[in-house]
């Protein structure tokens, strides 16, 4: 009799010995239920935690306050909001960040090709200025060379007539899908 007492005692030490080893530590989900409004000790407390434990699917993933580190991004994200991996509901999350992420490779390739088109535009903007300057120099140089002066000295040399500002209109879509019009005249751009 004192034996199968003793080993009795015995099994009882060893089982909880072994079941605090391998306590789940839920003091985040606790956290949690508490500052949603549950109290300690009820049992709409404990169903909470329970719940919250599913949820986050810490089933053997997390101990010691650890959570589990998921290679993929998207499974973490859907995880959070509650899906369960294997259901529809689960599939259509991680679809609609496919989805999204697309959507917003697809924008920025576009605003990355509207930025180039922008920049070759002021480019040969800056181009024509240039010309234009240097065609002026040469029409000094030339009328200096035929009779001295300069252009304005009278000295029969023909003077370059002004060129009139050209106006150019732009239109450029912004990410979202707004428009911008932008009017450039000489050195001036106006956008609404």
């Amino acid at each position: 009799m004192r034996f199968t007492t003793i080993k009795i005692t015995f099994c009882l030490i060893s089982f909880c010995g072994l079941s605090t080893a391998f306590a789940l530590d839920t003091s985040v989900e606790e956290k949690t239920c508490i500052d949603i409004g549950f109290k300690r000790k009820t049992e709409a407390f404990g169903n909470c935690v329970i719940e919250l434990v599913n949820r986050t699917g810490i089933s053997g993933g997390r101990q010691g306050g650890q959570h589990s580190s998921s290679a993929d991004p998207d499974d973490a994200t859907c995880r959070k909001y509650g899906f369960r991996v294997g259901t529809n509901e689960y599939a259509q999350c991680k679809q609609q960040i496919d989805q999204a992420r697309a959507d917003a490779q697809r924008q920025q390739a576009q605003f990355d090709q509207q930025q180039k088109q922008y920049q070759d535009q002021l480019d040969a903007q800056k181009k024509r200025r240039s010309d234009a300057a240097n065609m002026a120099m040469l029409g000094v140089g030339l009328g200096m060379m035929a009779g001295g002066g300069g252009y304005n000295s009278g000295s029969g040399a023909v003077p370059i007539a002004p060129v009139a500002p050209q106006i150019q209109n732009r239109t450029y879509i912004l990410p979202g899908g707004q428009r911008m019009n932008c009017t450039t005249t000489g050195t001036v751009t106006n956008c609404f």
